[in-house]
């Protein structure tokens, strides 16, 4: 049963999910604007969730491990710990959460855009935003499997695509928009063709959706 209890930002905060979310460690207002910009660099950057991934690998060895994003292509791991068993436990967990990987990068763009605009109403008090998802609590992730995590993420990602909470990170998505026609896509489930308004309405009913 799909339940509405947390937004957005309120996973990324929580801080039992930094391995599956990145961190957010700076959060600014832009100049002019209601707007508050993330630090991508910690909040769905994929050389961050790597970062994560390979400390997650290596705490039950080094308590103290630390990974450092190195520009925009090496990450650099001190471990006081045997090199290759190390080396292994992060290759392994690398490869357990190959599909979670692969996902975070092909859907950074429209994760970032939506966390954005969560900050925004979190900034204006505003009880809006919250995820569609089948989790009961927080604490249900620590003990997730790579697979169900990747489930998460794409019922996270489902909802930023339809979800009317979200309807400014979909117009920026080209999803919405007052001259924007009904976009159609294919199901990934059925193989079937259909528009864009079609799905939002299926993902309604599926999910229980109640906004206005």
């Amino acid at each position: 049963m799909y339940k509405a209890k947390y937004t957005l930002s309120q996973l990324v905060k929580s801080g039992v999910m930094n391995e599956l979310f990145g961190t957010i460690t700076k959060e600014r207002k832009v100049a002019k604007s209601d707007d508050i910009k993330v630090d991508e660099l910690n909040a769905f950057n994929i050389m961050s969730i790597l970062a994560n991934l390979c400390i997650t690998a290596l705490l039950s060895y080094d308590s103290n491990v630390k990974a450092v994003v190195r520009g925009n292509s090496h990450i650099q791991v001190d471990v006081n710990y045997d090199i290759e068993t190390s080396y292994n436990a992060v290759l392994s967990n690398l490869q357990a959460n190959k599909t979670l990987i692969q996902s975070y990068a092909n859907h950074s763009q429209e994760l970032a855009s939506a966390l954005n605009s969560q900050l925004k109403f979190d900034s204006k008090n505003k009880d809006k935003g919250k995820l569609y998802l089948r989790i009961n609590n927080l604490e249900e992730v620590k003990s997730m499997t790579p697979r169900q995590k990747k489930a998460l993420l794409d019922n996270i990602v489902e909802n930023i695509y339809f979800n009317r909470d979200f309807a400014k990170a979909q117009a920026s998505l080209g999803l919405r928009g007052k001259n924007n026609r009904d976009m159609f896509f294919t199901s990934m489930s059925s193989g079937q063709r259909k528009g864009y308004s079609t799905l939002c309405r299926e993902w309604e009913r599926k999910v229980g959706y109640n906004g206005i």
